[in-house]
């Protein structure tokens, strides 16, 4: 008779992996990155960070061609009315954001403002919920506080009928020049115009090979952040889902007077560099169309006009639509940190009945050297920054710098394991 095998862990397929030295027996070298928006600029800065020499592929003619490519996104806690798992997390997100930004923001190296970001009651629901929310979380009630109509007009700059919560260390940045600040890392070159159409792993020399049009790539490491829409999601099992959004682009002209801070309401409107502002963004599922179109920018005229009624002028001629798409989860959490071998979990895990006690599962298996940041949806900017410090203390071997709640949260593997839990 057989004799079963038992292990330690209690959730043996959120294991954290071993160091790409221990996993291969030699330190890594090289890393290619797909992909240079938000996610892969933040990855490969961090990856150059650590001394690797660190290749960006890019399908697109330039950087930031999605979501990253929006002159303002507003950076603020998530508001909920409890401390569920989403404000847990994004809160340790926020946290890693500003410790990256702020010192870059006071020299100049990226554009932005954090003088403040007004979060709007837009109506009598979502006020309650707000209160609630500074009243039952403690962590918000130290990063908040609340203004009536009269006070958020006084922060704003001009009239707004609502009130609600001021968060005096939040604000707006330019994303373009944070991944352009990114990819200017002297150990960070980037390759544009130049899809992958495939990755393989080469188990004799230990290496990641990538296949392009005009050549072929080799690297110890590989970044998968490719975004909402890309062949390669599927092939690396990401449940990726693509929102298609629309934001507007307004010039000095459009904005009856200067809005001194970012501010949430249906939608954000946001100060840009230049004198420009941003106001959005709409959701558009399941629409894929890339087309910029005047219903979504009326759209984001009205969700503006509802909080701030005479911001806009009579006439916003000229102002500029811009369509990205949101890469979604069915959690709406990111897909951030090592690839497990799905093909071995296949075999020791979903084979078997979930029924049975963890401790008779072995931990997980990853892939060598194959990392993933995507899913950000549309708070890039609160998780980017969090995913590439995961990957690179993955990398080395460093503990993770979340707590295993938070971790699992998050990891790349969850879906397939709540499936297989569920029966």
């Amino acid at each position: 008779m057989q004799q079963t095998q038992w292990y330690k862990s209690k959730t043996p397929w959120y294991e954290p992996p071993a160091s790409f030295f221990q996993q291969t027996g030699r330190e890594p070298k090289t890393a290619i990155v797909i992909g240079a928006g938000l996610a892969g600029a933040s990855a490969a800065y961090q990856l150059a960070q650590l001394g690797l020499q660190v290749q960006v592929l890019e399908q697109a003619h330039s950087m930031a061609q999605g979501a990253s490519g929006n002159l303002a996104g507003a950076l603020h806690p998530l508001v909920t009315a409890d401390w569920n798992l989403r404000s847990q997390w994004y809160a340790q997100g926020l946290q890693a954001s500003l410790a990256f930004v702020q010192p870059r923001l006071a020299t100049g190296q990226i554009s932005g403002e954090l003088s403040g970001l007004m979060h709007l009651a837009v109506d009598e629901k979502n006020r309650q919920r707000m209160q609630q929310a500074v009243q039952r979380v403690a962590h918000l009630s130290g990063l908040a506080h609340w203004c009536d109509a009269a006070q958020a007009s006084q922060k704003l700059g001009g009239k707004t009928a609502q009130s609600g919560l001021f968060f005096p260390n939040a604000g707006w940045l330019n994303p373009p020049s944070i991944v352009k600040y990114c990819l200017a890392h002297s150990g960070v070159s980037v390759k544009y115009a130049c899809p992958v159409l495939a990755a393989e792993y080469d188990k004799r020399n230990q290496a990641w090979l990538i296949s392009t049009p005009n050549r072929g790539w080799q690297a110890d490491v590989l970044v998968v952040a490719t975004g909402a829409i890309s062949g390669l999601n599927e092939v690396f099992s990401l449940p990726i889902r693509p929102v298609k959004g629309q934001v507007t682009s307004l010039k000095p002209e459009h904005q009856a007077w200067v809005l001194k801070c970012a501010v949430a309401h249906q939608g954000y409107s946001a100060p840009a560099p230049k004198g420009y502002a941003v106001t959005g963004a709409t959701f558009e599922a399941p629409d894929l169309s890339p087309e910029s179109s005047e219903q979504a920018d009326q759209q984001n005229r009205a969700m503006v006009q509802a909080s701030l009624p005479d911001w806009l002028c009579s006439t916003t001629k000229g102002a500029l639509g811009r369509v990205s798409f949101r890469p979604t989860t069915p959690d709406h959490l990111p897909i951030i940190g090592a690839q497990p071998d799905f093909d071995w979990m296949m075999r020791q895990y979903f084979s078997a009945s979930s029924s049975h006690t963890p401790y008779r599962f072995p931990p997980v298996v990853y892939q060598p050297g194959l990392y993933v940041s995507n899913g950000h949806g549309a708070r890039g900017l609160m998780s980017v920054f969090l995913a590439a410090e995961l990957i690179s203390a993955q990398l080395v071997g460093k503990p993770p710098p979340l707590s295993a709640k938070l971790y699992a949260a998050s990891h790349p593997a969850r879906f397939a394991v709540r499936h297989w839990q569920r029966g």
